[in-house]
């Protein structure tokens, strides 16, 4: 593999394990990685929620776990991935004000302001 499909490969990683640490594991335990694709390959398939609902679900987590740069990865992707517009993404942030209060809710909607566009 020369040095541009490399950085091809590494990038198409993080983007889509949204971590640069899978990386790392994939050099350095390649099957520790290569299990934990197949987990997630299991966890996104055949299921009764599309994976639109499932990415709102995955925004919703990390959010209420105020994991702020996570949030902002998984906000970024669903805008990327399904278009997700301000007023979806504010839905799903409800349930987080509900259910893991007022925090977690306003660095998430901070959060969406600034990758919806401002106001």
């Amino acid at each position: 593999m020369n040095k541009d499909e490399k950085q091809k490969e590494d990038k198409y990683i993080e983007e889509h394990w949204m971590s640069k640490n899978m990386l790392l594991l994939k050099q350095d335990y390649p099957e520790l990685y290569k299990n934990m694709a197949e987990l997630k390959e299991i966890i996104y398939t055949d299921n009764v929620h599309d994976d639109r609902t499932l990415k709102l679900v995955s925004i919703a987590l990390t959010a209420a776990n105020e994991d702020i740069r996570g949030t902002r990865k998984q906000i970024i992707s669903g805008i990327k991935e399904f278009n997700f517009t301000r007023q979806e993404l504010i839905d799903i942030l409800k349930v987080v004000l509900l259910l893991a209060g007022k925090p977690p809710f306003m660095k998430a909607i901070g959060i969406v302001y600034d990758e919806t566009g401002g106001e």
